[in-house]
């Protein structure tokens, strides 16, 4: 039976495209440092550090899988933009990839960032160290003539999202009754459904695409629209404040292409029905 290797499966991402493949036919395995089987009980369980070049070598060796979902990374902190160990999670991405085709391993799939669309001058360490491990681990596929494509995903937001993050955040203060703070919210952004992202790669993974495909709705909103939607649907209306300094260092406008968006053949959700759906799950929460 083919497997596929699955990294990073306790994140946020992580956790739906374990939920999508829940009916696949292939052979699930999740590999991270705390595994977590309660999440996926079909899946087999496997542990490394991916940042230790001999234990993520050891693995592959180990698992010999046919494919690849890397997903690992460190971006679940508050200030993941700056982290230092970007770097060191593009490195090891570049070993987990040689290691993955030298031992047979057709076809990878990289969770990347639309933050890699950044003008250089202006490009984080994160959006650099995304771009810098595509950039190896393509190197890589193309030297054993081998399959790869990385996802740039944009906005995700759903069940499990980190809390400090726009529609977590802002969902709980207005289900605790409290008043939210955002920034004016001029910005515009594609926000995408997590279980859709999680889609897409899994589609991208079993597809002939090759190379950078953007993963998002291709549809733009403000994250001062994004806020007032979840207010309006939670019913108070005027739970929220604009009165926090603007994010420095961020694009104005951040939005997934039309035509890639296409190329997976997914139709993801519309905002309106996501943050339903994420206000449900934070409400089951609550109540639990």
């Amino acid at each position: 039976m083919s497997s596929v290797l699955v990294t990073g499966p306790t994140g946020f991402i992580g956790r739906s495209v374990l939920g999508e493949l829940s009916t696949s036919s292939l052979d699930v395995v999740a590999l991270c440092r705390n595994p977590q089987a309660a999440l996926a009980p079909y899946a087999r369980w496997e542990t490394a550090d991916l940042l230790t070049a001999r234990s993520a070598t050891a693995v592959i060796e180990r698992i010999k899988p046919t494919y690849l979902l890397h997903l690992a990374w460190c971006a679940g902190r508050a200030k993941y933009r700056t982290d230092p160990e970007n770097a060191e999670w593009a490195e090891a991405s570049a070993v987990l990839a040689s290691a993955f085709y030298e031992r047979g391993g057709i076809r990878a799939v990289f969770a990347g960032s639309s933050a890699e669309h950044e003008a250089p001058e202006s490009r984080s360490l994160y959006a650099r160290s995304k771009a810098d491990a595509a950039a190896w681990m393509r190197a890589s596929a193309r030297e054993h003539r081998a399959g790869f494509a990385w996802g740039r995903i944009f906005l995700p937001y759903g069940p499990h999202d980190a809390p400090h993050r726009l529609v977590p955040s802002v969902i709980s203060e207005v289900l605790a009754g409290r008043v939210a703070h955002c920034s004016p919210g001029a910005q515009v952004r594609d926000f995408v459904y997590v279980a859709d992202v999680a889609g897409a790669l899994i589609d991208l993974l079993q597809a002939d695409i090759e190379g950078p495909v953007d993963v998002g709705t291709g549809i733009g909103f403000s994250v001062r629209q994004a806020a007032q939607r979840i207010a309006r649907q939670i019913g108070k209306p005027d739970s929220i404040r604009f009165d926090l300094p603007a994010p420095k260092g961020e694009p104005e406008r951040s939005i997934a292409s039309l035509d890639d968006v296409r190329r997976t053949g997914r139709n993801p959700r519309p905002l309106e029905v996501g943050l339903a759906q994420t206000i449900a799950w934070h409400r089951s929460r609550m109540a639990a």
